[in-house]
């Protein structure tokens, strides 16, 4: 059996007013270089005081650096952010020939 990398926690990102952006960031668990443990953000969601109420899961974006094994969390309050103008994206990993 293939396993891949063990992802850590890379950056979260929260585009959004400074205030709410500020009580997210303190609400989020998962230091820089914690091993990323896939279940926590919706953990977050369901326990998080600071989300706004129109807030839904597809505003929550993770984009992984496979080559980096990291995650970047993306939470995206405010569409009108500059800070989406360049998004962090996906890196994925390189296929190894002969094991497709």
């Amino acid at each position: 059996m293939m396993e891949g990398p063990q992802y850590h926690m890379g950056e979260l990102k929260v585009y959004a007013k400074r205030e709410i952006s500020d009580r997210l960031a303190s609400e989020w668990a998962l230091l820089p270089g914690a091993v990323f443990n896939g279940s926590y953000p919706q953990t977050f969601f369901d326990q998080s005081h600071s989300l706004p109420r129109d807030f839904s899961q597809k505003n929550m974006v993770i984009v992984r650096n496979c080559p980096e094994a990291l995650v970047t969390v993306l939470l995206v309050v405010d569409q009108t952010d500059p800070g989406l103008q360049n998004p962090p994206k996906a890196v994925p990993c390189e296929k190894n020939e002969g094991n497709e």
